[in-house]
């Protein structure tokens, strides 16, 4: 039977003689933009050897998460999207590329993300390691790609790697990295950095010399942002905000937004960009509201997402600045945030974005790296609220670049040459060697669903959702009494869930009281009648005991609500035929044969519902699929040689529990 899923700077060279005007905010302090002097061949002295930190960069910021390459998949959305996803297990195909173009599984519309999964599938089988294998490889891509941006913006090489180390192994990276779920991260990411790249203006080579400079009057790679653009919004949506951050740079680095007249042009030239992010916010809103993933404005109001929106920046920037007490789940306070704490946060946001703004002129980046991060960070906020959670880790992976281009942006004009920069790299150097141990022992507590919800626990206390995964966990090891017991906790904490009640009616049933199990499965339809879960498993418990007109009811209810759903078909197709309604229960097989062409023991139930109708023609035709699908099924293979006895071949009432939805 089925369980659910658990409450589921700049760089660019001196202005040249020509320029009417010198880059919006810039300043002269000792040499032009950045105070990183650049040699006649447009280099930064520092980069002559930049070649040699993209590999440093790539090996340092993939280390601290080796400890992810022996964790096992969750039962923490891992299996919705492997373990338990039939399309994604039999790896790539034509098949499975085409229900990914279509597929709105798990509340998202990502194809390339379930492509990636299938290509991993198909290279590593359910071997978890490869899967971990892959997330590690593209995060170290991504930094080294931070790397190669920050480099070709401040011109050094040594601040940038600086940068982009801190940025790759700190302890908020974990959970994009550690958790096979969050591939869509990685992989959005990825292509995310490269279109920025397209737009500023990537040539061959240029992530081997990160530190040449950006040529300022050539046109922007509109073309290639875009297709790259594409491919992120087609792993996660997050980087709806790209045409923005984009605006941000023409400020600062690029210097083509000098003055108010220059922004309608600014805006115009990113058209398909503009068009890219509205079609994906679109698609995924209504994604995410067929799934039920939208929390409804009467479960949260209002004032708390804007509280909580105003109150995540500042939570983000303290885990940043002092990374500790992570946890995979973070829920709202219980007592909500409350008008004074929603106000202060807002007051803190707003005196520190005014403040970058008037210094803009002395330390442009600082201002374009605080609204990269600020606007990065909208689409997660909770205004739109998905899922549980107040904050989570993975929203930060790229809107922490802002703060990384903003640090290393002001790093040449604050610090002054000499003593003071050989004691910051110091410091820099100590501070990434700490953020990686954090980040090391981090990448431990993802091992297995288990460990990473009582870490969870542990940091954040009472926890329901955590909880609830917790004992999911521990009912798939087989530790039954504990699951109960954190069930009814969970119940406690949150009455009225009804995933809950389902689970404990599961582990009812399976502990031989099926009458618990069923008035489980009753109170969880009062609460959610339309839970698909709920009437399959009551109908499968009622088919155990006997019922079999109370378990086609149940079933009837189950098909009604997912008429997709193949198991329910097959379900409600046991239930009929063990009432004695053949015609019923010959359709109910027909439909589940037809949605799972896979599926042998369906042929080879219509076959026998079919003899029994005096249909033998179409009941050794049923028999032929089922072992043409399945060599070596027994009942069909002994049908076809005795068609008359074959009914007495049925196995009992088995019913098929349904997935997750």
């Amino acid at each position: 039977m089925a369980r659910r899923r658990s409450p589921s700077p700049t760089g660019s060279p001196a202005p040249r003689a020509a320029a009417s005007h010198p880059p919006a905010g810039s300043h002269r302090r000792g040499t032009a933009g950045t105070g990183s002097g650049r040699t006649a061949d447009g280099l930064a002295p520092a980069t002559a050897n930049a070649p040699w930190w993209t590999p440093a960069v790539f090996l340092l910021a993939v280390l601290p998460f080796l400890p992810a390459l022996g964790g096992a998949f969750l039962t923490f959305d891992d299996d919705v999207y492997v373990t338990a996803n039939p399309m994604v297990r039999d790896g790539l195909s034509a098949r499975g590329l085409a229900w990914a173009l279509r597929s709105f599984e798990t509340g998202n519309w990502h194809p390339l993300t379930w492509a990636s999964l299938m290509l991993d599938a198909g290279l590593h089988g359910l071997a978890p390691g490869g899967f971990h294998l892959t997330n590690l490889l593209l995060h170290g891509a991504n930094a080294v790609l931070v790397f190669a941006l920050v480099a070709r913006i401040v011109g050094s090489a040594p601040v940038a790697a600086a940068g982009a180390i801190a940025w790759a192994v700190h302890p908020l990276r974990v959970e994009s990295v550690a958790w096979i779920s969050e591939r869509k991260d990685v992989l959005s990411a990825l292509f995310g950095l490269l279109a920025i790249h397209a737009w500023i203006g990537s040539r061959p080579g240029d992530l081997a010399h990160p530190g040449r400079p950006i040529d300022r009057a050539r046109a922007p790679g509109t073309a290639g942002a875009a297709v790259l653009l594409a491919l992120s919004l087609a792993c996660k949506p997050m980087l709806v905000t790209l045409p923005v951050l984009l605006l941000l740079l023409d400020g600062w680095p690029l210097g083509r937004l000098a003055k108010a007249s220059d922004l309608p042009r600014l805006v115009v030239e990113k058209w398909p960009l503009w068009i890219l992010s509205a079609l994906s916010a679109g698609i995924a809103i209504a994604a995410q509201r067929g799934a039920g993933a939208i929390a409804r404005l009467d479960r949260l109001p209002l004032g708390e997402r804007l509280a909580n929106a105003a109150i995540a920046p500042l939570r983000y920037l303290g885990l940043t600045a002092w990374p500790t007490g992570l946890a995979a789940v973070v829920p709202f306070p219980e007592s909500g945030w409350g008008p004074a704490a929603g106000v202060a946060a807002g007051t803190a946001l707003v005196v520190v974005t005014a403040a970058c703004w008037w210094g803009r002129s002395l330390l442009p980046s600082l201002a374009t790296g605080w609204a990269w991060f600020l606007v990065a960070l909208l689409p997660v906020v909770g205004i739109v609220q998905v899922g549980v959670q107040s904050i989570a880790d993975r929203y930060t992976y790229l809107p922490s670049v802002g703060l990384v281009l903003g640090l290393a942006g002001a790093y040449p004009a604050v610090v002054p040459e000499g003593t003071a920069r050989r004691a910051t790299a110091g410091l820099a150097a100590a501070a990434c060697l700490a953020l990686a141990g954090l980040a090391w022992r981090q990448s431990l507590g993802w091992r297995d669903t288990v460990t990473l919800m009582e870490r969870t626990l542990a940091a954040t206390g009472r926890n329901p959702f955590a909880r609830s995964s917790l004992a999911l966990a521990l009912m798939d090891r087989g530790d039954d009494r504990r699951a109960i017991e954190l069930y009814e906790q969970v119940l406690e904490e949150r009455p009225g869930l009804a995933g809950v009640h389902v689970n404990l009616g599961i582990l009812e049933a399976r502990n031989g009281a099926r009458d618990r199990a069923i008035a489980h499965y009753r109170t969880a339809i009062g609460i959610a009648p339309e839970s698909l879960e709920a009437w399959n498993d009551l109908g499968a418990a009622l088919l155990e005991q006997g019922d079999a007109p109370g378990a086609a009811d149940a079933f009837s209810n189950a098909t009604r609500i997912a008429p997709s759903q193949p198991d329910a078909w097959f379900n409600r197709g046991s239930a009929e035929l063990a009432r004695g309604a053949l015609p019923v229960a010959l359709d109910a097989f027909r439909k589940a044969a037809t949605l799972a062409p896979g599926d042998a023991e369906a042929r080879y139930r219509a076959g026998v519902v079919a003899v029994a109708l005096g249909r033998r023609d179409e009941a050794v035709a049923a028999w032929q699929d089922a072992l043409r699908i399945a060599p070596d099924h027994a009942g069909a293979r002994s049908a076809l040689s005795d068609p008359e006895g074959a009914a007495a071949l049925v196995p009992g009432s088995a019913a098929r529990g349904a997935p997750p939805p």
